[in-house]
């Protein structure tokens, strides 16, 4: 049966401007500026932190509590000395839960065909005078993610500053958007094949390394194919992942407009559906006890593990009492603090992952 890991999560800007937007996001009554990504509707504004942003804050976050991060590096085989990645997710963390896709082919002569070995042959095909061959691979990531994005409609503040100048001429305006708001994101993490490999390509074209690779890394597959990392990394990766929103940060603005963005809420839990269920529980501003409770009741065959729910004191007002006063006599979920729900679930998975 597949398990996969189904989270929510939610964070508190003050006054913050979690991730820049172009020209294309510009509300504001001066050229000079800088502005935030935000979603329009009609005339409601809902400012969000791209996935792209994410994914890099997750990635640098995860470093700091050991995970390996892949590097870019100089194609020396290629003619215009490009840059690639390592691909090479049973090394990276980020390769491995992110994906990626390297693209790239190999052209020789046919006097360099005819002196490779046979077993390296067979990769090439003829092509005219040349010999080439496809060495393309992409990972599937195994982290899906939304946006993080404000809970309702925001108000965006256009704060006025002036920069003077030394050549004695009049101050430079300029202006940044700031906003408040609660923001949610939610994200699935397919815990059975975090750490787990294929060197053939599927139907899909997807493909972790090729057959000759595994063997200059000293990769050694199982009898059914597939490269497996040892439990215990596996389960670090797992670990990395959940820090890395636990202790979400970001360092866009932080200079001026500095925000605590670690979270604030969670709920997490495992279930043998790959479809996020807590996706769209925070509605119209708040948190919908009674659409939560309905997607709990929908999904509940498919539960493969307790509910682990997270809430800072005073966060939304009383949420943390209601909640805990609708599920006091449900066994299976787990109200108590956002560091307590990430240690449990952790813990839980430790004595649990095969």
């Amino acid at each position: 049966m597949k398990k996969f890991l189904h989270g929510t999560y939610a964070i508190e800007v003050k006054n913050g401007r979690l991730n820049m937007g172009g020209d294309e996001s510009k509300t504001g009554s001066t050229n000079n500026g800088t502005y935030v990504k935000k979603i329009r509707n009609g005339n409601k504004v809902y400012p969000y932190v791209s996935g792209q942003s994410l994914g890099y804050n997750m990635k640098q976050i995860s470093k700091t509590f050991g995970a390996n991060i892949s590097n870019i590096i100089l194609d020396k085989e290629s003619k215009n000395q490009e840059c690639i990645i390592e691909a090479n997710p049973y090394k990276n963390y980020d390769e491995d839960l992110f994906g990626f896709m390297r693209a790239k082919s190999i052209e020789i002569t046919e006097g360099e065909y005819e002196v490779l070995p046979d077993n390296v042959k067979k990769f090439f095909n003829k092509d005219g005078k040349k010999y080439k061959r496809n060495i393309t691979k992409k990972r599937l990531r195994r982290l899906m993610k939304s946006p993080l994005q404000t809970i309702s409609s925001t108000r965006i503040t256009e704060e006025f500053c002036t920069r003077k100048t030394d050549s004695g001429e009049s101050n430079i305006l300029y202006s940044k958007e700031v906003y408040s708001n609660i923001m949610n994101g939610s994200f699935s993490l397919d815990i059975d094949n975090i750490g787990v490999f294929t060197t053939t390509h599927d139907n899909l074209g997807y493909i972790d390394y090729l057959e000759d690779e595994i063997e200059a890394l000293n990769i050694k597959p199982d009898e059914s194919g597939l490269i497996k990392l040892d439990k215990n990394e596996r389960f670090n990766r797992i670990k990395y992942t959940l820090k890395s929103i636990q202790y979400l940060n970001t360092n866009v603005g932080q200079n001026t407009n500095q925000e605590n963005i670690n979270s604030k809420f969670i709920i997490i839990a495992d279930y043998s559906l790959p479809s996020n269920l807590f996706i769209n529980c925070f509605r119209d501003g708040e948190f919908n006890i009674e659409y939560f409770k309905e997607s709990l009741e929908s999904y509940e065959e498919y539960r493969l593990s307790d509910i682990y729910i997270g809430i800072y004191s005073g966060f939304m007002g009383d949420l943390k009492e209601k909640l805990q006063e609708e599920f006091k006599d449900n066994e299976m979920i787990h109200i108590t603090t956002v560091k307590d729900a990430f240690d449990s679930y952790l813990e839980y998975t430790e004595g649990n992952l095969k």
